[in-house]
């Protein structure tokens, strides 16, 4: 009966594994749609996910198989994450563009520009994306992972899989301390408003917190909903003070970049001027709101003890599963 509890726990893994192939497969099929940016997100985020799920199955495939998978998968975020990134910053641009005043015309023009710029550059890697695209298209990778599922569902109806499967629930455990522990660290960070690189690395780890939050809610039947969603609130939070910093970065190289085109083109910066305005607009909004994210970050009653009561709850949910099988099997 214990064997039993983690076939199902492990049944209910592969399904959300699968879950997530069905996912991209279907988003990849959209990618030149370019006016639809949600699928390139969601395209980002299904990737995200299977790379946490090839975790679990470390146990139960072939070491080189996994890493093919892993590889192909890095290879394809690579191209889907800029393109995310620019739809996101263009859409914020015409948000900004589409709220300024009469009063706020001066700032227009340098809003207008970066806009443009961005748009230009996200046309120049959608031939690319779609490229990489079908690469991973072609070498049937998600093919590969539901076939390797379904042979793994296959092997715990046979007395052959009992050692694979007993090992399951110690595995998930395993990977879930590793990244809390990582989370853990990271948030040491929170205690300097300037390490920016501390935050981007902390957020990285909630994500991947998150994602094995939601494999664990998965298995016990919707059992971690609450630590799922604090940590969904979180890592946007968190996510939302990154955009703070990377639009920083993007303005100085913008501004760089077209101070020299102006140069290059009429051997002058002077008209530069008029683009001006807007960057320092866009500058300070973005300042404002990186402090303003941080102070309630750092108050976030969500994440106060999100790692201890999350690894609480799913160490209970998995050993009382297994305490209720054993005592069923010694009174059988």
């Amino acid at each position: 009966m214990m064997d039993e509890n983690r076939n199902q726990m492990l049944r209910l893994a592969c399904a959300w594994i699968n879950k997530q192939v069905e996912k991209l497969e279907l988003h990849l099929g959209s990618l030149d749609q370019m006016e639809d940016p949600e699928q390139i997100h969601q395209a980002r985020v299904s990737c995200r996910r299977l790379r946490q799920g090839f975790m679990l199955l470390e146990t139960y495939i072939e070491s080189d198989i996994l890493d093919d998978w892993c590889k192909a998968t890095r290879r394809l975020l690579k191209k889907l994450g800029p393109a995310r990134d620019l739809d996101v910053h263009i859409l914020f641009l015409e948000e900004v563009l589409g709220g300024l005043s009469l009063e706020q015309k001066r700032v227009r023009p340098g809003i207008e520009r970066l806009c443009f710029r961005l748009g230009q550059q996200r046309q120049a890697i959608q031939k690319k994306l779609l490229k990489t695209a079908k690469q991973f298209q072609k070498k049937q990778i998600l093919m590969n992972i539901r076939l390797h599922c379904e042979k793994l569902l296959y092997l715990l109806e046979t007395s052959s899989g009992t050692e694979s499967r007993q090992a399951f629930v110690g595995h998930f455990m395993d990977c879930c301390l590793h990244q809390a522990q990582e989370l853990t660290k990271r948030e040491a960070a929170l205690g300097d408003v300037e390490d920016a690189a501390g935050h981007h690395a902390l957020r990285i780890a909630v994500k991947r917190f998150r994602y094995l939050l939601e494999i664990g809610n998965e298995i016990t039947r919707g059992g971690l909903a609450q630590p799922l969603q604090a940590a969904k609130t979180y890592q946007t939070l968190l996510g939302e003070l990154h955009d703070c910093d990377v639009w920083h970065i993007m303005l100085d190289e913008f501004e760089s970049a077209e101070e020299q085109r102006m140069q290059k083109f009429s051997g002058s910066t002077r008209a530069f001027g008029r683009l001006r305005p807007g960057l320092e607009h866009l500058r300070q909004t973005r300042s404002e709101c990186r402090r303003s994210l941080f102070d309630h970050i750092c108050r976030l009653p969500e994440r106060q003890n999100l790692v201890s009561e999350a690894m609480q709850k799913l160490q209970l949910l998995l050993s009382i599963g297994q305490e209720v099988q054993d005592e069923t099997s010694t009174e059988t």
